[in-house]
């Protein structure tokens, strides 16, 4: 049997695949690949604002009363009942009110 430039030989029925497996098999990819990457952030710092706030904003706010990257640390309360305002770097308008104690404890 010749096969022409553009023609392809048939495929025997039993080695066939359903047209439905098809999109399965490429539905259950797609989850997988998705999975995989948003595992990644999944597994990101859960304190890690609470860290910039006690690291970076509340020493600087009590060495210089600069406050950065802070917008705004107040502690007349004491640090135990203090907040820093801390810009996001997402939005243009938001901000973030975290406080300085660490209340996990």
């Amino acid at each position: 049997m010749k096969i022409g430039l553009y023609e392809a030989p048939s495929v025997p029925e039993y080695r066939r695949v359903p047209r439905g497996l098809n999109w399965l098999l490429l539905v259950l990819t797609f989850i997988v690949v998705a999975g995989g990457v948003t595992a990644g952030q999944a597994n990101a710092d859960p304190n890690a604002l609470w860290t910039i706030v006690h690291d970076q904003c509340v020493p600087d706010q009590e060495a210089s009363s600069d406050p950065a990257p802070c917008s705004l640390v107040d502690l007349d309360a004491g640090e135990r009942h203090g907040y820093a305002v801390l810009k996001d770097l997402v939005g243009a308008t938001q901000f973030l009110v975290i406080p300085t104690s660490d209340f996990r404890h």
